[in-house]
């Protein structure tokens, strides 16, 4: 999406470059559809399938060989069409060393099979790192934007009528509680409703740029099918977020937006994961609620917190705590409201790196999913004309991170909330570089 992410070419101008340009808006588009749709849209069912513990280890063979292929697709496009200078600016160093950190951890962990999840980690965190660097041009992105987020949508409210069995909750499901809730073409509600917030806000970004019609009607749609979703932790976020980040950039105080996002992110954790751990804060908390327990959070983050101090420089490698064997075998306290030994995960997102890549490991998340972007934002922010992109990236990041405070996915393989974070702190960081071709 940069003036030099295509390469000059001494050959006749026309057909060439088209063919090239048309070739990255495919890719695209394909590699967002993989992210939001998959190869396997409406595979409903419990969070448990065939006894594993995590949701990511539930990607079917298809799925890791479509994200292999499409992996390497994309590699190759990028190191055929794109600038080496792009690509030298594109580079960070700090993604380098979280890569390398998340790779090491296949060595601490204690699980067999852990190198697959670490290689198909990387593999999904590779491919959508890259998929800002494949449209030629600013025009192209907000292409592929609009196609993909269409055709989720009608996928979705087309399964509503068509197999609603698999696109709704079902009373037989695992969580016979969520019956009637929305989930498309996704496996459960807490994943349909961030994503959907986040298409949404894409809509927003497409009417901004003039596509009022495409826009608004993706916005709508896609608020609506979050609301329908009923992830309360979404859809109450999902105002906060615009209201941090896009009310200030529409008067062009991103600076301020930023400073109020990073206060909103500090005090969301400090009012949810930390007050397990701070005492002050746990005051400061039932001063509005008294006895929330975020739904039973406190006692696993509790928990949690015992085995952070077990390991705190290497963790327990990536996927190498939640639902293991060391954990199964554990004694737990007989008065802890929450047995932790039955749970996927940490419901917080910093607490599951602390506990699967250790302090080395959160240090580096805390850089490059928080701080980082905030300063990326404010560059870019002062590009015009690159400030409605930047805004619906930071919209993203900002929103994810505030959802983490209460639910888990950062670094978690193929799952579209986190594949989408990673779209938008790699398309950032691209923009704040860059300057844009139209």
């Amino acid at each position: 999406m940069s003036n030099t992410a295509t390469l000059r070419t001494d050959r006749p101008a026309g057909t060439i470059r088209l063919t090239a340009d048309t070739l990255r808006l495919v890719l695209a588009t394909a590699v967002l559809a993989l992210i939001w749709i998959s190869l396997d849209p409406f595979s409903a069912g419990g969070l448990y399938e065939g006894g594993e513990s995590s949701f990511s280890r539930q990607g079917r063979l298809i799925n890791q060989l479509g994200y292999s292929v499409m992996a390497a697709l994309t590699l190759a496009t990028i190191v055929s069409c794109v600038d080496r200078r792009v690509l030298v600016r594109f580079i960070s160093v700090p993604w380098l060393i979280m890569a390398a950190i998340i790779a090491a951890s296949a060595v601490t962990a204690d699980v067999s099979g852990t190198w697959r999840s670490v290689a198909f980690t990387l593999i999904a965190l590779v491919m959508a790192a890259a998929l800002p660097l494949l449209p030629a041009r600013r025009g192209d992105f907000e292409t592929a934007l609009k196609t993909v987020s269409l055709a989720l949508l009608g996928l979705c409210y087309a399964g509503l009528v068509l197999d609603p069995g698999a696109a709704m909750h079902q009373a037989s499901d695992l969580e016979a509680q969520h019956a009637g809730l929305w989930r498309g073409v996704f496996t459960h509600k807490n994943i349909a409703g961030p994503v959907m917030v986040m298409v949404g806000f894409g809509g927003i970004f497409l009417a901004r740029r003039g596509h009022w019609i495409g826009g608004t009607l993706i916005a709508v749609l896609a608020f609506f099918f979050a609301f329908n979703a009923g992830s309360k932790t979404a859809l109450a976020l999902a105002p906060v977020t615009i209201a941090l980040v896009l009310l200030p950039a529409l008067f062009g105080q991103r600076l301020l937006a930023a400073i109020a996002a990073l206060v909103a992110i500090a005090a969301a954790h400090a009012l949810t994961v930390g007050t397990v751990f701070v005492p002050a804060f746990d005051a400061i908390l039932r001063i509005f609620h008294e006895t929330t327990t975020f739904t039973g959070r406190t006692a696993i983050w509790d928990s949690a917190g015992d085995y952070m101090l077990a390991r705190p420089w290497t963790g327990f490698g990536l996927d190498g705590f939640w639902g293991t064997e060391f954990l199964l075998s554990t004694e737990q306290p007989f008065d802890r409201s929450w047995d932790p030994r039955g749970i996927v995960h940490g419901h917080n997102g910093f607490v599951d790196i602390a506990l699967f890549l250790g302090l080395p490991g959160l240090a580096m998340t805390i850089w490059l999913i928080v701080l980082a972007p905030a300063a990326d934002y404010v560059r870019a922010g002062a590009r015009t004309r690159d400030g409605a992109l930047a805004d619906l990236f930071f919209m993203v990041i900002v929103f994810a991170v505030l959802v983490s405070a209460l639910e888990s996915f950062f670094f978690r393989r193929a799952d579209p909330i986190w594949l989408t974070t990673v779209i938008a702190l790699a398309g950032l960081h691209l923009t704040a570089r860059l300057p844009l071709r139209t």
